[in-house]
């Protein structure tokens, strides 16, 4: 309910602002209707053939003040909430007077809160604020803020909850918060090439992953390499700690455009070595896979290594080699 000192406010900033706005201000009309009495579509004396849409008419009649907005449309006359002035029905105006603000809401249609109109009236309700405050966009709020379509933002914060690297993800219903993503996987890369031409084992530095207990996980690496001759094969293991599952396939290819074969083997244990007798050119380019699963049953880290199959014959592993870590 409005009081008679926040009235008199209105009144003074509306003051204000009238000699750069369209407005209209009517003091103590009882003969208005919707007011006090008055009979036919009648805003005494207030024509709207020349006033623009979105026209603003203060009223006050002694007891309750309205806001009025004049809106292009046809609406019904059903006062106070539409009124149609006199000039409605002049061929060239089409306009009424729609109720914004009343010190009685039921008037108002909107006794649970109090909304906005586009600019033009349409859509009505456009803006929407009820008695808890929530503001619904397009829609009678249900929350603090709902909205009723499409949002665009230059930024976004919800710090409840928020770590670094989590990502935002939602239950079924739709609610968001901020977990571990689970989505993509893990990966490593080598940016400069290794070399090594012992038969003894090497680790190629950087393709690892720290792996948890009780975790299963899937790995995937993809290995290029070269050898310095023809007649020089690669060796390839795998180290890890403890297991309750593992399995790993590797394949080692030795021929090119289909005139050669692969070489397929499995490692069962921690250090466990797959290689090839060679390859069919020296100083090309081949990638051998190592693709497999493990549930660690102690932490601890997951290793590629690699060697010469001949010592003294060079094996390079070479920049670009990478690998992936699925949790599942």
């Amino acid at each position: 309910m409005l009081t008679k000192s926040s009235i008199c406010m209105i009144f003074a900033l509306i003051a204000v602002v009238c000699a750069q706005s369209n407005y209209e201000i009517m003091f103590n009309r009882p003969d208005i209707i919707g007011l006090t009495g008055g009979g036919a579509t009648n805003l005494d004396g207030i024509p709207t053939t020349g006033l623009a849409v979105g026209t603003i008419l203060i009223i006050y009649d002694g007891s309750e003040t309205r806001i009025y907005r004049l809106t292009a449309g046809t609406d019904a006359e059903n006062p106070p909430t539409i009124i149609q002035p006199d000039d409605f029905a002049d061929p060239g105006n089409a306009k009424v007077w729609k109720t914004r603000i009343s010190s009685k809401p039921e008037e108002t249609g909107h006794a649970d809160g109090y909304s906005l109109d586009a600019a033009d009236g349409n859509p009505t309700d456009a803006v929407y604020v009820d008695n808890d405050g929530n503001v619904g966009i397009g829609t009678v709020p249900s929350a603090e803020l709902d909205v009723n379509g499409t949002g665009k933002m230059t930024g976004f914060q919800m710090p409840t909850g928020a770590t670094n690297g989590y990502a935002l993800i939602s239950d079924v219903s739709g609610n968001g918060t901020w977990q571990s993503n689970p989505a993509g996987p893990s990966s490593v890369k080598i940016t400069s090439n290794q070399s090594n031409s012992a038969v003894a084992l090497a680790d190629i530095t950087g393709l690892n992953f720290a792996v948890t207990t009780g975790i299963y996980y899937h790995f995937r690496f993809l290995i290029p390499f070269r050898t310095a001759a023809a007649a020089t094969g690669i060796r390839l293991t795998l180290t890890f700690p403890a297991t309750t599952v593992f399995a790993a396939t590797v394949i080692i290819p030795m021929g090119a455009d289909g005139s050669g074969g692969e070489y397929f083997g499995w490692i069962t244990s921690s250090g466990d070595v797959v290689f090839s007798p060679g390859v069919e050119t020296m100083n090309i380019d081949y990638l051998a896979v190592i693709d497999g699963i493990i549930l660690p049953s102690a932490d601890g880290t997951l290793q590629v290594r690699f060697g010469s199959e001949v010592g003294g014959s060079n094996v390079t592993v070479r920049q670009g080699a990478c690998g992936f870590l699925y949790t599942y």
